[in-house]
């Protein structure tokens, strides 16, 4: 469980029961670069060249053997990833993740398609969360949803969290999106998203299936866990199974906002044995 002040609100919801206590302006870039194993991060090019300008770029379909990194941003920055002809952003490791430097550097990890039906990505860690998009009182949003719908669907694989996107400090919104497709988390949460002391968080899984697990001692494995300021919306229609020491959802506000919950899918708790 959270420690919290006594005015946090929970919801938290397991099997069959709910617990109740419960942005881009001048100076902006756009590059294209292919896979390659030459970088050791910034695989889609290189914030820094344009100072602290927003930057776009775009990550073409094909094989990331170590992951695409952004361990510091330099101004906002947008990462798309791109299914074309090369196929969709594969990574067999290292997953996708950005690292606010900067405070007030909006970051964005979204999808495109150009060659529809030629796959969606499979986002895979080994060694970590299998998508982060962490900043600091910025804006963060992880859209995932389809662009093409028809084929494979996505699947993020992640050793500890399948997705997690979060903004500390007083300010700043963050979302993810998925449309379909597999999250998960084998040594910690399907979804971890946390917004600013006065911000929205918003969740909306569509029909993706998220799955949590820890097998360890008082293993923590939330299927989705939540953590808004203003606002907490969470939404979706897939199923949501965790496996630990806690709940399917957890969902938790700092502040008087509303919370809202519309998860109808089968939600499945199991403690570890």
């Amino acid at each position: 469980m959270i420690k919290s002040p006594s005015h946090r609100r929970h919801w938290l919801t397991g099997v069959s029961a709910a617990a109740l206590s419960l942005a881009g302006l001048g100076g902006f870039s756009l590059t294209v670069l292919a896979p390659t194993a030459a970088f050791a991060a910034i695989e889609c090019g290189d914030p820094a060249t344009n100072g602290a300008a927003p930057d776009s770029f775009i990550c073409t379909g094909g094989t990331y053997p170590i992951g695409i990194t952004y361990p510091a941003t330099v101004g906002d920055l947008t990462l798309t990833l791109q299914d074309d002809a090369g196929g969709p952003v594969i990574t067999t490791t290292g997953g996708v993740q950005v690292i606010g430097a900067f405070a007030g550097d909006d970051i964005t990890i979204t999808r495109s398609a150009v060659t529809a039906g030629n796959g969606d990505p499979s986002l895979i860690n080994l060694t970590g969360n299998g998508v982060t998009a962490s900043g600091l009182v910025s804006n963060v949003v992880i859209d995932l949803s389809d662009k093409d719908a028809g084929d494979t669907p996505i699947v993020v694989t992640g050793s500890t969290n399948g997705i997690v996107a979060l903004t500390t400090g007083a300010a700043g919104d963050t979302s993810v999106t998925l449309t379909n497709g597999t999250v998960t988390g084998k040594a910690g949460n399907g979804i971890t998203a946390k917004s600013g002391a006065a911000g929205t968080t918003t969740v909306a899984t569509g029909g993706a299936t998220i799955i949590a697990t820890n097998t360890a001692l008082l293993g923590s494995a939330y299927g989705i866990s939540a953590t808004g300021g203003a606002n907490v919306v969470v939404t979706g229609t897939g199923p949501i199974t965790a496996t630990g020491d806690q709940y399917a959802i957890g969902v938790y506000s700092d502040g008087p906002g509303p919370i809202l919950i519309n998860e109808t899918g089968l939600i499945t708790a199991t403690a570890n044995t």
